[in-house]
């Protein structure tokens, strides 16, 4: 998400939140702070959002009761990361996506790249179990086994600590979920611990019970082997067959007039050859999509929406670039009018879920694989300050924007009209079930 004003509605911001020091802010895991001095953070955030946040989820006296409760748990003496993660847990409260801790900084970055603190596994969260989908660099846990405990602490007490510290809209835990999966290896080191070594007790496919020491990786190793093994990409993609077309878009993300050029290039570029190829059956997978600009997610559903519509019930004064959402549209001369089926997932937030909303409300298509990670509304245009003690950049939203539609809870998720859920041996085959339910129901 880009900060502030003109520029809103992603989610790649909170999954590369930092957790941990250098020396030119004077952050570091040794450093020991007074209990004043973390008051006087926490405190900094209670007045920043009471003055400038929407609090659209929580009320003013309840935030006041959150504050009395995390100031008391506050030690003296306390090192950086325990409250880092106690603010984390104390912000996820006021339930707001868009408003969370962050650590920038080029030093950190150099220091992600050379500490090796991260569990080298990537797990997913199924039915609040864990399991391994995979390894980086070794195996020497079989893929598909069910971890029982990482470092003592069970799965569903991790679990239960990403939930408590995840931040989400409503604090709905559909997208928490969602991140997990997405990477789990980050929020683990975010949210839980970081450390050299993991211990990991685990049944085996075979249902054998072990226990094995397995070193800690790069963050940057980590995203890098992930992303290859899964065969995730950030480029628009298009697929024609004989009886229906895919487009894939794993991000709203583009900002600059350069790349939003780039985004509609593709876009007109897909449709006009459905539509010169008389294709009738069209998938939108935004499985992948965390959000990004409302510019684009308005370009895509102006080829799908049979009616003019309107994008935007409202548009706040900082939103002045998307203005023209908020007024009624015309669709595209050549929009698609045949059968349209968009997969979707708890990863879907902000924009995202914005354009899912209209889709449902208007009822366009059919809506298939998991409710999304958040609704209609967001809150958003972004600032930032950073607390006075600790260094830490605090980053909070401060408008509300809210799609055209009504009837649909603006707290909790949008439901699909056909569940997808996956397997653990989904993941592992890297099997998208909601896309092969929509080619069945094609064929």
């Amino acid at each position: 998400m880009k900060k502030y004003a003109i520029i809103l509605f992603s989610i790649v911001v909170v999954i590369i939140s930092v957790l941990s020091y250098n020396t030119q802010h004077n952050i570091n895991k040794e450093k020991y702070y007074e209990k004043k001095e973390l008051l006087e953070d926490l405190n900094q955030v209670v007045n920043i959002i009471k003055k400038e946040n929407p609090m659209l989820h929580i009320s003013e006296e309840e935030l006041n009761n959150y504050a009395s409760y995390y100031g008391n748990m506050i030690e003296d003496k306390m090192d950086f990361i325990s409250f880092y993660r106690l603010l984390a847990s104390f912000s996820e409260k006021i339930g707001c996506g868009h408003t969370y801790l962050d650590l920038p900084g080029v030093e950190l970055n150099k220091y992600f790249n050379r500490k090796e603190s991260h569990l080298p596994l990537d797990i997913k969260v199924i039915d609040d179990k864990l399991y391994v989908r995979s390894m980086v660099y070794s195996s020497d846990i079989p893929v598909g086994s069910e971890i029982i405990s990482i470092d003592n602490k069970s799965a569903q007490e991790i679990i239960d600590i990403l939930l408590d510290r995840i931040p989400s809209d409503g604090r709905n835990i559909t997208f928490k979920y969602g991140l997990m999966n997405k990477m789990f290896s980050r929020v683990y080191f975010d949210y839980v611990d970081n450390r050299e070594s993991f211990k990991i007790t685990y049944i085996d496919p075979n249902s054998n019970k072990s226990t094995k020491i397995i070193d800690a990786e790069l963050r940057a190793s980590i995203d890098g082997i992930l992303q290859s093994q899964n065969g995730e990409s950030r480029e628009i993609t298009t697929e024609f067959f004989e009886n229906y077309a895919v487009l894939t878009i794993p991000t709203f993300e583009y900002y600059s007039n350069v790349d939003n050029k780039v985004f509609q290039d593709k876009i007109d570029e897909f449709f006009k050859t459905v539509k010169e190829n008389s294709v009738n059956n069209v998938i939108i997978d935004i499985q992948d999509n965390g959000g990004g600009n409302p510019l684009c997610s308005d370009y895509l559903y102006s080829y799908i929406s049979p009616k003019k519509y309107t994008y935007f019930d409202t548009v706040p004064a900082n939103g002045i670039s998307y203005s023209k959402l908020a007024t009624l549209q015309n669709p595209k001369a050549n929009v698609f009018e045949g059968n349209l089926f968009t997969l979707i997932s708890s990863f879907n937030f902000s924009t995202t879920a914005h354009f899912v909303s209209l889709l449902k409300y208007n009822e366009i298509g059919t809506l298939i694989g998991e409710p999304t990670g958040s609704t209609y509304r967001c809150t958003a245009s972004q600032k930032d300050i950073v607390l006075k003690n600790t260094d830490i950049n605090y980053i909070y939203s401060t408008e509300i924007y809210k799609t055209a539609v009504e009837g649909i809870d603006g707290k909790m998720t949008i439901e699909p009209d056909i569940f997808a859920p996956k397997t653990i041996d989904d993941y592992i085959n890297n099997r998208n079930m909601a896309r092969l339910k929509a080619v069945n129901l094609i064929n």
